[in-house]
């Protein structure tokens, strides 16, 4: 399902279009080895008999391994929220995606929208994330910038690389996107790529 939203300083309202929502579970592969760091720290700090430390350097102690469970839940807490921030929108000239921590502004007139389409990413090989440049991934999403096993540069926001629509740049990098409504999206950046 597709929403409108506007966008201020702009006279346009940016066609929103849906990403599969994938396994909302994948934000555990974030929080639990945060949290296992969290009582990690709590244990040791427990371990450390006030005995062995005396006054000032015991409170110091303490105090610093506080500080460090305060981080590790602020971190912990920031990486979920994170986890859940995917939005793509298009304002007849460019495609705006905001995935977890990144964000990839395409303008219409830098895509190969001819070569585009649905793939599974699974079976092109060409097209398998190799590594990560700056992403975000968990078992079932990616996100952000990644080197492709060609070598070329890609950007993903992927809940399902079975079902990924793939838009080729002129650049020689690429953008995949896992939609709802994928052939909406596609025929909206033809329309205004032939409307010039």
């Amino acid at each position: 399902m597709t929403t409108h939203r506007r966008t201020h300083g702009r006279g346009s309202d940016p066609r929103r279009f849906e990403v599969i929502d994938g396994t909302p579970l994948g934000v555990l592969w974030v929080v639990l080895p945060m949290l296992g760091a969290i009582a990690l720290v709590l244990v040791a700090q427990q371990d450390s008999a006030p005995a062995r430390w005396a006054g000032v350097a015991w409170a110091s102690h303490q105090a610093a391994s506080l500080w460090s469970v305060a981080v590790l839940c602020v971190m912990a807490a920031a990486l979920g929220a994170a986890f859940f921030r995917r939005r793509v929108t298009f304002d007849g000239h460019v495609l705006d995606v905001r995935s977890t921590l990144f964000r990839r502004r395409v303008p219409v007139a830098d895509m190969q929208l001819e070569q585009a389409g649905m793939m599974d990413v699974k079976r092109h090989p060409r097209l398998a994330l190799k590594r990560r440049r700056l992403g975000y991934s968990v078992p079932g999403f990616h996100s952000g910038h990644y080197v492709l096993n060609d070598g070329s540069k890609g950007f993903a926001l992927l809940t399902d690389r079975l079902r990924a629509l793939v838009i080729p740049l002129k650049d020689g990098s690429v953008v995949m996107l896992s939609m709802a409504e994928p052939k909406a999206l596609l025929a909206a950046l033809r329309t205004a790529a032939a409307a010039g």
